[in-house]
């Protein structure tokens, strides 16, 4: 999976070598996200009605429908996840859905910007109206951590756009002021961690359930590990 990114990201530099070849990437992407976001729509409006519906007839049928065996750790995570209406679109989960959007919506704001010293209207309409439906996507994900990561880069970008000069002036002093506040608020993390045996909101509990319980895992697997792709496997046996 690794070498795939890699390969993947190494062949994109040697292939996009013209502008009009970048533009073609953008749109291709940024169309993807339309689409995208209709899928969170019918999944919202439709396919979870559904699901659940039939999960309630028939438990059974519909568990043996996603091949997971009645009674497992994973028949319980899946009916959780259809209660919960995790809408991740054509991505497995809700936050990967979220990241993409944040990517595609970074981009379109990019495409907005080359457009609008042009002064044409017709490609800004567009693109807003793009912006709001990949906007509606992000909102029907659902995904906590991705709208408030999206908040966040937002203020960030306008945090360095004010700050440019002092960036130009003293990069250094920004960059060190930058990761001595990544590492306190690793470290703070950490200790409310230790102190309450949770983190809070329940999805940030379930990350720190994680983290614990792989903690324990290595201690015991440190040389050898579990096996390619068993985390899953091994982590009923770790977790609290």
């Amino acid at each position: 999976n690794l070498l795939s990114q890699l390969t993947a990201a190494i062949l994109l530099i040697q292939l996009l070598d013209a502008p009009w070849k970048h533009r073609l990437l953008v749109c291709a992407i940024i169309a993807t996200a339309a689409t995208q976001a209709y899928r969170c729509w019918e999944q919202h409006h439709y396919d979870f009605n559904e699901a659940i519906r039939n999960y309630k007839e028939n438990p059974q049928r519909a568990l043996a429908a996603q091949n997971i065996e009645p009674g497992t750790y994973a028949a319980e995570q899946f009916g959780e996840r259809l209660y919960s209406r995790d809408v991740g679109g054509y991505f497995a989960i809700s936050n990967t859905a979220a990241a993409f959007f944040i990517l595609t919506l970074c981009m379109t704001l990019a495409a907005i910007g080359k457009r609008w010293s042009k002064n044409n209207a017709a490609p800004l309409l567009l693109a807003a109206g793009l912006l709001a439906v990949q906007l509606l996507g992000l909102a029907l994900t659902q995904s906590k951590g991705g709208i408030a990561s999206f908040a966040a880069e937002i203020l960030l970008m306008l945090m360095l756009w004010a700050g440019r000069k002092m960036l130009t002036q003293h990069p250094k002093a920004v960059f060190s002021g930058v990761i001595v506040l990544i590492v306190l608020g690793i470290g703070v993390i950490i200790l409310y961690g230790l102190r309450h045996d949770r983190l809070p909101s329940n999805s940030m509990w379930v990350r720190w359930q994680y983290w614990t319980a792989s903690a324990d895992m290595i201690a015991e697997h440190g040389l050898t590990g579990v096996g390619a792709e068993n985390f899953g496997r091994y982590y009923p046996r770790y977790m609290d």
